[in-house]
């Protein structure tokens, strides 16, 4: 019984809710280092429950099934990778500069193993392509579209809708991670470097050029 306070068996309601929020977390951080290190078919879900210190009715507590704790985990890479990409890429004043660091640092990320297994092989071939698109744009989209404003603004861009160019960018993009992670070497990644310079457009000094 309580005894007063809303406590119900001695752990008042705020606290219920923060060890619920801190086993949650617990139960995605370990989905996710053991989907990266043995893939999310051989993992099983008393491995996840064990790795994070918790009870098999936990994981059901919190999420469904396997296939909804594999979506949690894919929402908290994504947003850790859009958090590492603009972190990287705040300290580049000049917009072509931002965006080549963002994109470098995207792709650097993308070839890791711990983030390639579940970010561009277990993800989409479980949840499919529309769940996967549906959360690369709840955490890229917003800053893609700036970055093209951005250079639009400085004139290395022609003026375009910055919505429908931002998705074609992240679509480049998610071939370009998936070309590197199968083609793995410096001479793809050059490659793709060079390809993936059109988008940040020419010096804007080049508009000028020719006009003499």
């Amino acid at each position: 019984m309580s005894s007063g306070g809303g406590k119900i068996g001695g752990m008042s309601p705020n606290l219920r809710d923060k060890h619920a929020a801190a086993t949650r977390r617990a139960l995605v951080r370990s989905a996710r280092t053991l989907f990266a290190k043995h893939g999310y078919e051989a993992t099983g879900i008393d491995q996840i429950a064990a790795h994070a210190g918790a009870t098999r009715g936990a994981v059901y507590h919190h999420f469904a099934g396997k296939r909804e704790l594999l979506r949690a985990t894919l929402d908290e890479l994504q947003g850790a990778l859009a958090k590492r990409v603009a972190i990287a890429s705040a300290g580049e004043a000049d917009p072509q500069e931002r965006t080549r660091k963002a994109l470098a640092t995207f792709l650097d990320a993308c070839v890791e193993r711990k983030t390639a297994r579940i970010l561009l092989e277990d993800a989409p071939a479980v949840l499919g392509w529309d769940v996967w698109r549906e959360l690369d744009a709840q955490h890229f989209l917003g800053m893609t579209e700036a970055a093209i404003r951005d250079l639009v603004t400085a004139g290395h861009l022609p003026a375009v809708d910055p919505e429908i160019l931002a998705h074609l960018w992240m679509g480049a993009l998610t071939e370009a991670a998936l070309l590197l992670v199968r083609n793995p070497g410096p001479d793809t990644r050059a490659r793709v470097d060079a390809a993936l310079e059109v988008m940040v457009g020419p010096p804007a000094s080049r508009s000028g050029q020719g006009a003499e």
